[in-house]
Formats: structure tokens, C-alpha cells, sequence
């Protein structure tokens, strides 16, 4: 069985410990991510909004590097809004700087 990164490309998004390499996710992970981000829609709270998008980054990471996908607080760390942003939009596939 071929594993997911040879088949499907992904885009060197660029945190503060360094470059990762991020591909789109799986269905499954679809399915997870999904529920995160309709939860961002309708919540009031700063505090709970960058929780959201800290699990939903965990959510990206968790076949790529399980052990830091694991860390929330690290998680939290290792991300700006910037790279935030583009990691979503590799993990939909999509090219981040197009």
C-alpha cells in the first residue's frame, strides 16, 4: 500500500521551528476538521476561536507528525495566523500562495 505523502503532493508551509511539508487530508480527517471549523463559525469568544483553530491545526498534523500534533500547547506555538492560514489551504488541497 503506497503511503499517503508518495501520492499526493503537499506544500512547504513555513512555522516557527521551521518548514513542514503539509498535505491535503484524508476523508476521515475531512470529517474532523469539518466539525472544528463549523464550530469557528458560531463562536463569540478570542480565546475560543484560537482553540478552534489549534485543534483544527492538530487535526492537519496528526498524519503528518502524530507526536506534535498531540501537543496543543506546542501546536499553539509553532503557528501564526499566516501559516495558520496557508496550512488550511494546503490541507484543502489547494495552493496557499496561488
Amino acid at each position: 500500500m503506497a503511503k499517503v505523502n508518495n501520492i499526493r503532493p503537499g506544500v512547504e508551509i513555513a512555522f516557527s521551528d521551521g518548514p513542514r511539508t503539509i498535505y491535503p487530508v484524508t476523508l476521515r480527517q475531512l470529517r474532523k476538521l469539518n466539525g472544528v471549523m463549523k464550530q469557528m463559525e458560531t463562536t463569540e469568544s478570542d480565546d475560543e476561536s484560537v482553540d478552534l483553530m489549534v485543534q483544527a491545526a492538530a487535526i492537519i498534523l496528526e498524519k503528518i507528525e502524530p507526536e506534535v500534533a498531540a501537543d496543543l500547547d506546542l501546536v499553539e506555538d509553532l503557528l501564526d495566523i499566516k501559516s495558520f492560514n496557508e496550512m488550511i489551504a494546503a490541507a484543502m488541497g489547494t495552493d496557499p500562495n496561488a
